[in-house]
């Protein structure tokens, strides 16, 4: 027996001077993992006690066994007791303290983000009236935050579906109810009549191959020509028409835009260049232009204002080289650019009805003057003074 209650008290004082060199221990030694590696070691030594306790009573007798080995019991169950409780209160401590310091660290990263947060404009989603070229940027974008945005359901979708519809488009789902299982059909509905890729396809190369000749440099005319021919090429490959092998093609079309000036200094570079016998490329191409117009911004001189009571002599100025030139650049034929009107030119008037009426379209020109610069609907001249007949 004695032998037994030895080892007892030997594990009593391991588990009394665990809790005196815990009670000892410095703050920076005190981590989450530091006392949780003591919680464990303590709990396997209050086990190992109790079990060689139990044997203790197994073996003798209860009236054989002392008040001493009752009282080492009762004393290292207190000691547990308040060891086990001091390490969970330093545990709690130190994780609060570590919360408090993520919550600071959380709290200065957002405002430093928050004080270098540029609010965005909205974007609003435009009204789709109907037509086909608009089709594509309403489709994309009412997809992006309505049709795929999860916080909305079928009844809220169909709701800015309808309110973001006018014309043709509106007429087309105007008498259906707002209602969950409608909104796919609405939708449906809608890009079938609009997802009309061979339209939209016929819409766009339209608006390639009828772009307006340039009569005169300008660097203005230059950079319209350009972006609306890279705008073309972009919407042909959303629609999934592969261009890259276009470059001849449209540079052939393109070139043939170009005023005269123009044009020939861009046959001069590709015969300059090295490797002349191979085709040019539309990237070349578009770093011509692009060289060409910004040069021509350089050289272009800003025009004089003219004012009432302006000492500028008029004369001079009506004989300036800039005068000279608007003066020439207006009365040149569209047609055979010689020096007079569309409306005066022989060889335009032998050409066929259908010829001559393609002409008109294809430049953009009155079909009642046969001026440049104005549409039929803004015509000052009568209205039987029509030439392309």
């Amino acid at each position: 027996m004695e032998g037994l209650i030895n080892v007892l008290k030997d594990q009593q004082n391991v588990i009394t001077k665990g809790l005196t060199n815990f009670k000892k221990c410095g703050k920076d030694r005190l981590t989450i993992e530091y006392v949780e590696t003591r919680q464990e070691l303590l709990e396997k030594d209050w086990a190992l006690f109790k079990e060689n306790n139990t044997k203790l009573y197994e073996r003798f007798k209860a009236e054989d066994i002392s008040q001493r080995v009752v009282d080492i019991y009762d004393a290292t169950e207190d000691t547990y007791i308040v060891y086990k409780s001091l390490m969970k209160t330093t545990l709690n401590t130190i994780r609060s303290a570590k919360d408090s310091l993520n919550q600071a660290n959380t709290s200065s990263t957002f405002n430093k983000s928050s004080s270098s947060f540029v609010k965005l404009p909205k974007i609003s989603i435009p009204t789709f009236s109907g037509k086909y070229d608009e089709w594509t940027t309403f489709h994309d974008l009412f997809t992006s935050l309505v049709h795929n945005n999860e916080s909305l359901d079928n009844v809220q979708r169909l709701h800015y579906l309808k309110s973001h519809l006018s014309g043709e488009a509106e007429q087309l789902i105007r008498h259906t109810p707002v209602t969950d299982a409608n909104y796919i059909q609405c939708w449906n509905q809608l890009q079938k009549r609009y997802n009309n890729k061979k339209y939209l396809t016929n819409c766009i190369l339209k608006r390639l191959f009828n772009q307006k000749r340039m009569q005169v440099e300008s660097s203005t005319a230059l950079k319209e020509l350009l972006d609306t021919t890279c705008d073309c090429l972009n919407a042909l490959n959303i629609l999934g028409i592969n261009v890259s092998t276009w470059d001849v093609i449209i540079i052939h079309i393109v070139s043939f835009k170009l005023d005269n000036e123009t044009r020939k200094q861009w046959e001069l570079s590709v015969g300059n260049n090295d490797s002349s016998n191979d085709l040019p490329t539309f990237n070349q191409f578009k770093s011509f232009i692009e060289n060409r117009f910004r040069a021509l911004e350089c050289l272009d001189p800003k025009r004089v204002p003219v004012h009432q009571g302006n000492n500028v002599n008029k004369a001079s100025i009506a004989h300036s080289p800039k005068a000279m030139l608007t003066t020439s650049s207006s009365m040149r034929c569209e047609f055979c650019l010689e020096g007079h009107k569309l409306c005066f030119c022989k060889k335009f008037s032998k050409q066929t009805v259908e010829a001559r009426r393609d002409f008109v379209i294809i430049h953009k020109i009155c079909f009642n003057c046969l001026g440049g610069n104005h549409m039929v609907s803004e015509c000052r001249k009568p209205t039987n003074y029509i030439h392309y007949m």
